[in-house]
């Protein structure tokens, strides 16, 4: 649990010594990692990403937190929970691209507004579509979307920014529950993308009111939109620390109304006997700023607000139930872990790794630790409990369990931990595959990656959300 510098010294006759590879092994018997045999995988996958949720808007992560999740909460009961899961970007089109591929950003390349996700990429949908699974992407964000290349592999395709459909929560599960009530015998992959509580933050009034106890004085609506924060970071509209209150309030908000709605589709999904045989995976595509680092929205830093993910896998037939895995991990590995407790065969092309040994206390060969992106802009790199952050002109180094708010910086305290951090850094990025990582063989790719022409109906629809300036 320490960072440690450990010197090593040779002597020997004229220039005869020197040092092949050492290694620092653990002691103690490894324990097995059990078989996923035919008896026991999963059926089915079902996988339901709650766009822009912070991490920390839930009990089991946050016991400080006022958000109220009795949905979540009570699935945790039933489900395997990773207490520090990270994304390996920090907006939608690259985090999801990396979820649905097993690719770190900085290969698949797509990184860009107007990027599109390389041909050559294969998505989970396209995968276990090939397998014999029935498919659904039933999506709330208009960067996941055919225009910018994902839509790909899926039997039934739906995107409720694109198509101007009702985006809200209860119109996804609705959906979703017709067209499982479609379903034979075979097994499905079902993917839902919700975007409450994504801007604008507007919500039923009975939801709002355990957060905010009124009457609300100031300038802002019922609802406020990407236009008026954005407003707001550039400096052009001011805000009390009422209007702050009132915006945390909605958004806070937003995460129970969509809380209510998960609730009732999980219900109806044991009504229906599927949760039994189902793999069952939650979590977030990135976070939200709420004010935390004189910021809002996302896409434009690498705080933990961001980049930690409540993720949570239930399989009970198979995994530990309520279990808490504190070794970080990354949505990299979420492709091939969910194939492994499939069944299925694997994705050749990802870069993670399963996260079955792991789960089942399997020490890893080499240190554990995560990446994540800005595009171009920033990377970073948590390390036990360390997170370094490095930008072209600076670098910043924070003890995120000691200091969860990343208040202090630790850059020039603690030159061991931060050496440290780098040398993983670089370790990654020269060989982002886990395997050839771990076997000493550096290789790295980059696909190419080409733009998608913006209509103007797109441009409209994404500026809405407060992606285009």
């Amino acid at each position: 649990g320490q960072v440690v510098r450990l010197t090593l010294e040779t002597t020997g006759e004229g220039d005869d010594a020197g040092w092949g590879q050492p290694d620092l092994v653990r002691p103690g018997v490894r324990p097995v990692v059990p078989l996923v045999t035919a008896a026991a995988r999963a059926k089915n996958l079902i996988y339901i990403l709650i766009d822009t949720v912070r991490q920390d808007a839930f009990s089991v992560f946050n016991k400080t937190s006022r958000v109220q999740t009795p949905a979540f909460d009570d699935l945790v009961t039933s489900s395997l929970i990773f207490t520090n899961a990270y994304n390996n970007d920090n907006w939608t089109k690259p985090s999801v691209a990396t979820i649905l591929s097993g690719l770190y950003s900085s290969t698949h390349g797509t990184t860009g507004k107007w990027s599109m996700l390389p041909r050559e990429v294969t998505l989970l949908s396209q995968h276990l579509k090939a397998q014999g699974f029935a498919t659904a992407g039933l999506i709330a964000n208009g960067y996941v979307s055919g225009k910018f290349g994902f839509k790909k592999g899926w039997g039934t395709y739906k995107n409720y920014i694109r198509e101007d459909l009702p985006p809200e929560a209860p119109h996804l599960y609705a959906d979703a529950l017709a067209w499982l009530n479609k379903r034979g015998k075979e097994r499905f992959f079902l993917y839902l993308q919700t975007i409450d509580p994504h801007v604008p933050y507007e919500v039923p009034s009975e939801f709002l009111k355990p957060y905010f106890e009124g009457p609300y004085q100031g300038t802002l609506g019922t609802s406020v939109t990407g236009y008026e924060t954005k407003d707001w970071l550039d400096g052009k509209r001011k805000l009390s620390q009422e209007d702050k209150d009132y915006i945390r309030a909605l958004y806070d908000a937003e995460i129970s109304y969509h809380d209510h709605h998960m609730g009732a589709f999980l219900h109806a999904l044991e009504e229906k006997g599927l949760l039994e045989d189902t793999l069952l995976v939650v979590s977030n595509d990135h976070g939200e700023e709420m004010f935390d680092h004189g910021k809002i929205g996302h896409g434009h830093s690498l705080y933990d607000d961001l980049l930690r993910n409540p993720l949570l896998m239930r399989y009970p037939r198979f995994l530990p139930v309520g279990q808490q895995i504190k070794a970080p991990v990354e949505t990299v590995d979420l492709a091939p872990t969910m194939l492994d407790l499939l069944g299925a065969e694997p994705l050749k092309q990802a870069e993670g790794g399963s996260l079955l040994p792991t789960i089942f206390g399997y020490p890893p060969l080499g240190e554990s630790y995560t990446v994540s992106e800005q595009t171009e802009r920033g990377r970073v790199v948590r390390l036990g409990p360390y997170k370094l952050v490095v930008r072209k002109a600076s670098e910043q180094l924070f003890n995120v369990d000691e200091d969860p708010a990343e208040s202090r910086d630790l850059i020039e305290s603690h030159p061991v931990a931060r050496r440290a951090c780098e040398i993983y850094l670089g370790e990654a990025l020269a060989t982002p595959t886990k395997s050839a990582r771990l076997a000493g063989a550096a290789r790295r790719r980059k696909m190419k990656v080409g733009d998608s022409p913006m209509d103007k109906e797109l441009h409209k629809q994404l500026e809405a959300l407060g992606y285009i300036e």
